[in-house]
């Protein structure tokens, strides 16, 4: 299933969703993003992943 990702009211790209786990609902897929992820989200994800604050629980993010 094709669906179009939003961060507030901007498309910031496409994802080829699939059924990861039925029963509870899980989806999963490649992203695809666009111009205005690459221009007004990625730095912020960059900066959130390289983040020294991030929490480990069982040595996991």
């Amino acid at each position: 299933m094709k669906a179009t990702i939003f961060s507030n009211k901007d498309v910031i790209g496409t994802a080829n969703l699939e059924v990861g786990d039925f029963s509870m609902g899980g989806l999963y897929g490649d992203f695809y993003p666009n111009d205005n992820y690459f221009s007004k989200i990625q730095k912020y994800v960059w900066k959130f992943w390289s983040s020294k604050t991030l929490i480990l629980r069982n040595g996991i993010p």
